[in-house]
């Protein structure tokens, strides 16, 4: 089941019967840890984000996005082929990276190669011009922060993209969440912002037409559905830990987080479907294929062997 910021802080006050004004910050926090948690858990469940920058002349290094994990891939079109995007392959190797950049080259050599760092990635030959560089790279979301707007109603059409509201007060910052039509029970991810009262989904609306809808906008976390509670059963368990020193149900709560049995206290993996575990598993089967991969030298250099300089 998808569940919003709100959703999920809201479970933990139920979970816990206490909706004081202090609890309700530290559920926040602990939901926005566990969240943390489950992304790094969940290696095999990758959300992949486009970000664009300029080259400079004469800069060869240029800062990560943020939120970057990993580098998938990246383009460069050059300011004298502003309509070919290059493809630029990975070095997996910095000996590998010093002899290309040991190569002399001249003139407005064309893209070939990228080196990732910690902080940043580096492209061979560096750039002599002004182009755009595309990286489509792996993220780890922010932590969730926005609570549930429902503000005044909307109007959804049967098959189409636009949300119409009535009282509203959409902001270009609702991009990227989701919102429920009451009625219709579907979540759709908000692709586009027009003005305080038009919004665009990414895909067409599939509830009946109507007017005067109510409605939820949420932020939700980039997460298998079937995840989501956990952060709320996660945040739980930090409760009982430390706000209440129960360590009964705190154990019990963090059992659930892990197994999805709160009397199953096994970390190993055997027989265990449910919890954090049993997703893991679950996801472990997707395809990890990645473009850099950290291995032995590539020969990325067999073609160029007797070679001093490139143009």
């Amino acid at each position: 089941m998808r569940l919003t910021f709100s959703g999920l802080f809201t479970q933990c006050q139920s979970n816990t019967a206490d909706t004081s004004a202090t609890s309700l910050t530290y559920f926040k926090q602990q939901i926005n840890t566990r969240y943390q948690l489950v992304l790094a858990q969940l290696q095999d469940y990758q959300d992949i984000k486009t970000a664009t920058a300029s080259t400079v002349v004469a800069q060869q290094y240029y800062h990560n996005p943020p939120g970057y994990v990993n580098i998938e891939s990246i383009t460069v079109t050059t300011s004298a082929s502003s309509s070919i995007k290059y493809i630029l392959k990975p070095v997996d190797s910095s000996l590998d990276w010093d002899i290309l950049n040991a190569i002399q080259f001249t003139g407005s050599a064309i893209p070939l190669y990228f080196f990732q760092r910690r902080d940043d990635f580096g492209i061979w030959p560096t750039p002599q011009g002004v182009g755009t560089i595309t990286i489509n790279y792996i993220y780890r979301d922010r932590n969730l922060t926005q609570s549930d707007y429902t503000t005044g109603s909307i109007t959804a059409t049967n098959n189409s993209q636009t949300i119409t509201g009535s009282g509203t007060t959409f902001t270009a910052g609702m991009v990227g969440r989701w919102i429920s039509v009451t009625n219709d029970g579907y979540w759709y991810r908000i692709s586009g912002f027009t003005s305080t009262t038009i919004l665009t989904i990414e895909e067409a609306y599939q509830g009946t037409t109507g007017s005067s809808l109510a409605y939820t906008l949420g932020e939700c976390p980039e997460l298998p559905e079937e995840a989501h509670e956990l952060l709320s059963i996660g945040a739980t368990g930090d409760y009982y830990a430390g706000v209440r020193n129960d360590l009964k149900n705190a154990t019990w709560w963090n059992n659930t987080f892990w197994t999805g049995d709160g009397n199953n206290n096994d970390r190993t993996g055997r027989n265990i479907r449910g919890g954090l575990i049993g997703l893991q598993k679950r996801y472990s089967a997707r395809s990890n294929s990645k473009i850099v991969r950290k291995r032995a030298s590539q020969g990325l250099l067999n073609s160029k062997i007797f070679a001093t300089s490139i143009s």
